[in-house]
C-alpha cells in the first residue's frame, strides 16, 4: 500500500548512508571507539564518527540506530518489541499481523496504555511508523482503533 511504497522510497536516501555507517560500526562498541580515535588522530573522519556516539549517548533508550535494517535485524526488533509490549501493564498481548501492523490486545483504556506503547515503539527507529491496531477490551463493546507513534 501507500505506507509500504513510502518506506521503499525512503530506502533510497538511506542507501547513501552506508559509507558513513561503516566508520560508525567500530564506534558502536564504546570501549573500542576511543582507542580507534587515538590511533587515527590525524584522520579527520574520526571527528564526525566521534560526534555520532555522543548523539547516541544523548538518547540512551534507542535500541537501533539504523533506519532501514536488514530483514533479519528488523524481524529481531519486531520480536523484541512484541515481547516487551506484552509485559506492559494493561496489555494482554502484542503480535505482528503484517510487516507494518502491530496488534495489541489490551485490558485497560487506550489513553492509559498508549503512552507506554508509543514509548517502546519509538525506541526502534525502523519501527516508529508502523500501524498499531488497538483491539477492544474483552467483554467491552468498543471499536478497533489504529494509531501511529510517528509519521514520515
Amino acid at each position: 500500500g501507500y505506507l509500504t511504497s513510502r518506506l521503499d522510497q525512503q530506502a533510497a536516501p538511506v542507501a547513501v548512508a552506508p559509507p558513513a555507517a561503516t566508520p560508525a560500526q567500530p564506534v558502536a562498541a564504546p570501549a573500542d571507539a576511543p582507542a580507534a580515535a587515538d590511533a587515527s588522530a590525524p584522520t579527520t573522519p574520526a571527528a564526525p564518527a566521534a560526534s555520532k556516539p555522543a548523539t547516541a549517548a544523548a538518547a540512551p533508550g534507542i535500541l537501533g540506530d539504523v533506519a532501514d535494517p536488514d530483514p533479519a535485524t528488523l524481524a529481531r526488533y519486531q520480536k523484541e518489541l512484541a515481547a516487551t509490549l506484552a509485559r506492559q501493564p494493561g496489555v494482554l498481548s502484542a503480535f505482528w499481523l503484517t510487516r507494518q501492523t502491530l496488534a495489541v490486545n489490551r485490558s485497560d483504556e487506550i489513553d492509559a496504555i498508549w503512552p507506554l506503547v508509543c514509548t517502546e515503539v519509538k525506541r526502534y527507529p525502523a519501527l516508529r511508523t508502523v500501524r498499531i491496531q488497538l483491539n477492544p477490551r474483552l467483554g467491552v463493546d468498543e471499536p478497533v482503533r489504529w494509531r501511529q507513534c510517528a509519521t514520515l
